[in-house]
């Protein structure tokens, strides 16, 4: 396996790693009626979701918008701000140099990586598949990442000036099982993508997120599922699938679409 957090786009056009970067979208899928469309007043005329990720939301958003719509029942707008390689830092100042494109959205998923964070190695040997297994062994080796996580989703709360919004994070998955084991690093690396995990969880928990774990979906809930084997990445060997979107979308549409009161 070959790449790092910062050659996500070499990553995405052909080698293989955690991540990728270039976008593009396809897929469906049939859900109920049961839900109700965020109560912000603009039921009746549709809702507008922002999709703030990398390409692993690669389908995803698109599926995603397709449940909603079938789910609420009215038109729903993607306003795509999946951008190649995204950091949180470059997300965070995507943010505050536009809110009010932010302030539109009622519906806001938010996920980039770590890079410049300040996190120690940035696991990049879980990019790589090459040098020492990541020196992350545990929730506080990401603060530096989960505090500016916290400071891209209270950026989010000032742009929507606290009107209620639901606002979904999510984490990171791994096609590159096969890659961590050839290396010597899977353990080191599911410890890593845990913590990390774990880390934006309680961020979320407190700054008025819910959160959707991509690394509980693809990789199963004890992190031990390659999804490269269920079908669910596609033949890039790196971002999701058709179903492994479906699965994606599935998760995110199922803690809802009611907006949550500012923290």
């Amino acid at each position: 396996m070959r790449g790092s957090w910062s050659v996500l786009v070499a990553a995405a056009c052909g080698l293989v790693a955690p991540i990728a970067s270039c976008g593009g979208d396809a897929g469906s899928a049939a859900t109920s009626n049961s839900a109700t469309a965020p109560t912000t007043g603009r039921s009746a005329e549709g809702i507008d979701v922002l999709y703030l990720t990398d390409s692993s939301g690669w389908r995803v958003a698109q599926e995603y918008v397709r449940v909603a719509e079938d789910e609420l029942g009215v038109p729903v707008r993607l306003i795509d701000w999946r951008i190649p390689g995204l950091s949180m830092v470059e997300a965070l100042a995507r943010i505050e140099e536009r809110p009010q494109v932010v302030a539109e959205a009622e519906v806001i998923v938010l996920w980039a990586n770590p890079l410049h964070s300040g996190v120690k190695d940035e696991a990049n040997a879980c990019m790589s598949g090459t040098g020492a297994p990541p020196q992350i062994t545990s929730v506080g080796d990401w603060k530096p990442f989960a505090d500016l996580f916290g400071e891209a989703l209270d950026a989010i709360w000032r742009a929507r000036a606290d009107a209620p919004t639901a606002i979904r994070v999510t984490d990171l998955y791994s096609p590159a099982f096969e890659q961590w084991k050839q290396a010597g690093v899977y353990e080191a690396c599911r410890t890593a993508w845990t913590t990390m995990s774990d880390a934006i969880a309680a961020v979320a928990a407190t700054h008025g997120a819910t959160m959707v774990s991509a690394w509980d979906v693809y990789n199963g809930t004890q992190h031990d599922e390659d999804p490269v084997d269920k079908g669910w990445i596609a033949s890039d060997g790196v971002h999701p699938s058709d179903a492994g979107a479906q699965a994606m979308a599935a998760a995110l549409a199922a803690v809802g679409f009611e907006p949550s009161p500012a923290p």
